[in-house]
């Protein structure tokens, strides 16, 4: 472990989940191994699915350490600034299955700066990003008795869930600072948190590097449309719609149905191709590149707050399909020009030589594609110059050992090491 580390906070195990915000916390701490810095991750720990309250799996370097009740791991890191180590900072990413207080333990125990990370609009509200039951987008608001009275989801408990995280945001008011990976999700954002407007910084996840020319060929007549949806099968992500979609055009020659991604409905007549980011970061740009997509369907009917895929699919040349509620999707897609924004996917694939004549219209358009996508470093620039942890008190140590080992060794005997 490196002399200077940050801890960074989320909701899973970041070295074992597949999502927007793993991706994220994985180029961190890439970035900052490569820097001669160390990131400490904590997150709730669940054994057999199961959620273990008040107990957290830690990394180190994405290393696993062990599990820790809140003040063993108090003591962990005080013992850290005790023996020469020095933090920088915390990065919150995501507060989901994390309990307020235990986070605050936590936090309270030093002294440095805190970034809180808008991966989506879980302190919003706390259920599902912004689409009630029926699947349509709540809007800006937090959630109450009279927006929310039709919701199947809504309960009491989002109402006390959301005053925990306004109590948490104020009790750190000034050492807290926020981070948006797009201009569209600080400003939806801020729609609901207006007292921190001026404390939101953009920091978009990557940069481009480079021009790429290739998968640029017109589609002739004649000539299958490929068109891809680009994600998971997540109802939330438009996997219903797609299905539809394929559905209604089975037997149709005019296209080629594919999904990248995960997941385990496999429809007939859409090819599925696995990427894992694990293994590069650019994984999915590479493999639309590999087979030639025309079409990227990006259908997500929750805002996105950035979108990992749209930038992959932009960086493979594809054709960009989405809808009004995609949130980032769509707002980039609107100003890069790089694609069709409409609310009926079954509809819109009806006509396949509009279709077709807006993809090669966009082929043969001024644009630039990046060749390479690159984990942004601006990161670097939120850590402070090394600060000596302050403590308020020392911690009073409770040895579980023996029963967190005796739990540790069920859970790697059912992984099966």
């Amino acid at each position: 472990m490196n002399k200077k580390f940050i801890i960074a906070i989320s909701h899973g195990d970041y070295t074992r989940g597949d999502g927007g915000t793993d991706k994220v916390i994985l180029a961190h701490q890439k970035i900052l191994n490569k820097n001669n810095k160390s990131m400490l991750h904590i997150c709730p720990w669940t054994m057999n699915g199961i959620l273990r309250k008040k107990i957290w799996l830690v990394h180190v370097d994405g290393k696993e350490i062990g599990v820790f009740t809140n003040g063993r791991l108090v003591n962990y890191i005080q013992g850290l600034g005790y023996n020469g180590y020095e933090l920088l900072d915390i990065f919150i990413h995501h507060l989901k299955n994390i309990e307020i207080a235990d986070l605050e333990t936590v936090l309270d125990y030093t002294s440095v700066p805190i970034y809180f990370y808008i991966h989506d609009y879980f302190t919003v509200c706390p259920f599902n990003g912004l689409v009630d039951s029926d699947g349509r987008y709540c809007g800006c608001g937090f959630p109450n008795k009279k927006k929310c009275l039709t919701c199947n989801y809504f309960s009491e408990l989002e109402i006390k869930r959301v005053a925990e995280i306004k109590k948490l945001f104020a009790h750190f008011e000034n050492r807290l600072q926020f981070v948006a990976p797009s201009d569209n999700a600080k400003d939806n954002w801020n729609q609901d948190y207006p007292q921190y407007k001026n404390k939101v910084r953009v920091i978009y996840h990557q940069t481009f590097e480079g021009i790429y020319s290739g998968n640029s060929k017109t589609v002739e007549i004649g000539e299958p449309i490929r068109i891809a949806f680009v994600g998971y099968q997540i109802k939330h992500k438009g996997w219903d719609e797609w299905k539809k979609a394929v559905t209604a055009n089975s037997g149709n020659t005019k296209y080629e149905f594919f999904q990248f991604g995960w997941g385990e409905d496999h429809l007939d007549n859409c090819k599925q191709i696995s990427v894992d980011f694990k293994e590069n970061l650019n994984a999915m740009t590479y493999a639309l590149r590999k087979n030639e997509i025309h079409c990227a369907v990006i259908w997500s009917t929750c805002p996105e707050t950035y979108s990992y895929t749209y930038y992959e699919a932009l960086a493979a040349n594809c054709f960009i399909i989405t809808n009004s509620r995609s949130g980032n999707v769509c707002y980039q897609t609107k100003i890069r020009e790089n694609g069709i924004v409409d609310d009926d996917l079954v509809l819109l694939l009806e006509d396949d030589c509009e279709l077709r004549t807006r993809v090669n219209q966009y082929r043969q358009s001024q644009h630039l594609t990046p060749n390479e996508l690159v984990e942004n470093t601006e990161m670097l620039t939120l850590l402070t110059m090394p600060s000596k942890m302050v403590y308020k008190k020392s911690h009073p140590f409770v040895d579980y050992s023996v029963a967190l080992g005796i739990l540790r060794r069920i859970k790697n005997k059912v992984r099966g090491k």
